[in-house]
C-alpha cells in the first residue's frame, strides 16, 4: 500500500524535469524540424529525465524497506511473514531457557549479536539500494 501511495514525489519529479528540459535547444530544435511528440520523449526527454528518477526510486524503495521493517518491529505484520523488524524484534523478546529475557540471567544488551546481526542486514540492504540507485544513474547518464 506504501508503495501505491509514495508515488507522487517521483511525479513531481519527472514533471518538473520534463518541463525544464523540453525547452532546451536541442529539443526546440528537433521540434521545429517536424519530430514527434513519442520520438521527442523516447530521444531527448527520458535519458535526460533518468539522472532524476532512477536515484528517486531507489531511494523509495529503501525508505519502504525501512518502513516495512518498523511496522514488523512494532508488531504490525503477518505472523507467518518473516522480516528484518520481526526478526530484530523476536531477537529482543526471545526467550532463554523459557523466561523472557527481561527475567533471564543475560539481559539483551549482553546477547547483542542477537538483534545486532539482523540490524546490521537491515543497514547494509538499505545501502545496497541506494548504492545500486546512484550506480544505475552513473550508468544510464547521457552527459557521462
Amino acid at each position: 500500500m506504501f508503495g501505491l501511495f509514495s508515488w507522487g514525489g517521483i511525479a513531481r519529479l519527472v514533471r518538473s524535469e520534463t518541463l525544464q528540459r523540453r525547452e532546451r535547444g536541442h529539443v526546440l530544435v528537433a521540434r521545429s524540424l517536424g519530430a514527434s511528440g513519442s520520438y521527442l520523449a523516447k530521444r531527448h526527454l527520458l535519458p535526460n529525465v533518468t539522472n532524476t528518477v532512477v536515484p528517486a526510486v531507489f531511494h523509495l524503495f529503501a525508505i519502504l524497506v525501512l518502513v516495512e521493517a518498523g511496522l514488523a518491529f512494532l508488531g504490525f505484520h503477518e505472523l507467518w511473514l518473516y522480516s528484518w523488524g520481526s526478526t530484530i524484534s523476536e531477537s529482543i523478546n526471545a526467550q532463554i531457557g523459557s523466561r523472557l529475557q527481561l527475567r533471564a540471567d543475560r539481559p539483551a544488551y549482553q546477547i547483542w549479536w542477537v538483534s545486532g546481526l539482523p540490524a546490521l542486514a537491515l543497514t547494509l540492504t538499505i545501502t545496497a539500494f541506494k548504492l545500486l540507485g546512484d550506480g544505475l544513474r552513473d550508468a544510464l547518464d547521457p552527459r557521462g
